[in-house]
């Protein structure tokens, strides 16, 4: 009988030690899109799917060295909430800062790796790197799910300017501002100029202002409709996507988790969320908070391949909003038609102008 407890007391022994050495297997749930309903919709589908996604492991899960040396830790909002060395985005040499760190991780997409950038919503000591990031990945787009305050608590440094601005060697310009406050989405367009480089990159910014920190918004279909809109805007183009909400961890996992599953429905008619989820928790910590965004990243995607008229109707509304934001754009270029609409339209875009000039001023130097 002793020895039996012996070897039953060793071999617990030894079960722990894998318990803490070794991670249990990657969940696995490949379902068709048309099964999505049923766990989205029915009270025993959503409690499978909060249990699906208590299974999967969360914390912790990749060394983050980097993010804790002394210098880097003013550079992070959590002190439990850091970017893992392996996955994360390293600077280059910046005239202002010897460090690499930004709180910032790649994440595989379904089309092809490192395709989201999921970063913190910026301080203020490091709104100038947010921007040499976009320029050294050639960043075209980002999606932002916070606001600068809520409950009356900053949650992101404003790191746009309101005309032109420099952060570091980079020259930034807003160059528009479009607010849609009916379907709470608004699109800002940057001009970036870095010194002793001729060259001029577009930056478009797409916020939603709608998602309450630590939910869900009322409106899936605004956040569907902003994801559509997102894709459309150069859909060629390689570079990555950065997304930011305020920690960089739930909202932006769930728009990613959703937006990634929708391009493998798209491809194949089927999406397995626990296994993209735990994947991408091994390249950002965490991402994806609560059990109610990751019901919400299933709903998203069910809305989009039931095809409803409601749904249909309010993604062409948007489609409708934001492509008469282009067209305002293109009226900038044309000829005003009379006397009227001139004076008109240097009034509603003097700052623009005034930006722009300064960018000019700012960013030319002799040499050239």
């Amino acid at each position: 009988m002793q020895l039996l407890f012996f070897v039953c007391l060793l071999a617990g022994s030894c079960w722990a030690d894998i318990d803490i050495d070794v991670e249990p297997p990657s969940p696995s749930r490949e379902l068709s899109v048309d099964k999505l309903d049923y766990y989205v919709n029915s009270e025993e589908g959503r409690a499978i799917l909060f249990s699906e996604f208590l299974s999967i492991k969360s914390g912790k899960r990749r060394p983050w060295t980097e993010a804790e040396n002394p210098e880097n830790l003013p550079k992070n909002r959590y002190d439990d909430l850091l970017a893992y060395d392996e996955t994360r985005v390293k600077l280059e040499p910046r005239s202002y800062d010897e460090s690499d760190y930004i709180n910032a991780n790649y994440i595989d997409g379904y089309h092809r790796q490192k395709e989201y950038v999921a970063t913190q919503g910026p301080l203020p000591n490091t709104t100038r790197d947010i921007w040499a990031m976009v320029w050294q990945l050639d960043i075209k787009k980002i999606v932002m799910l916070a606001n600068l305050m809520e409950h009356g608590k900053p949650k992101v440094a404003q790191y746009w300017p309101n005309d032109t601005a420099c952060y570091g060697e980079l020259t930034v310009t807003k160059l528009s501002e479009h607010d849609m406050p009916e379907i709470q989405h608004k699109v800002r367009i940057f001009s970036v100029r870095k010194k002793g480089s001729p060259n001029v990159r577009i930056v478009r910014q797409f916020h939603f202002t709608g998602w309450p920190d630590l939910g869900v918004p009322e409106d899936r279909l605004s956040v569907l409709g902003l994801l559509q809109q997102v894709r459309k805007y150069l859909p060629d183009s390689r570079s990555p996507i950065a997304v930011h909400c305020s920690a960089g961890v739930g909202r932006t996992g769930t728009v990613i988790l959703m937006d990634s599953m929708i391009e493998r429905a798209r491809q194949e008619g089927v999406v397995n969320f626990p296994e993209r989820l735990d994947h991408m928790r091994v390249q950002r910590v965490d991402v994806v908070e609560k059990k109610e965004q990751y019901v919400f990243a299933h709903q998203g995607v069910n809305d989009l391949y039931k095809n409803s008229t409601e749904t249909l109707e309010y993604l062409q509304k948007v489609d409708q909003m934001h492509r008469s934001l282009g067209n305002d754009l293109f009226k900038d270029f044309q000829l005003p038609r009379n006397m009227n609409e001139a004076i008109q339209r240097i009034r509603l875009h003097n700052h623009r102008i005034s930006a722009i000039l300064s960018a000019i001023g700012n960013g030319f130097s002799e040499e050239e």
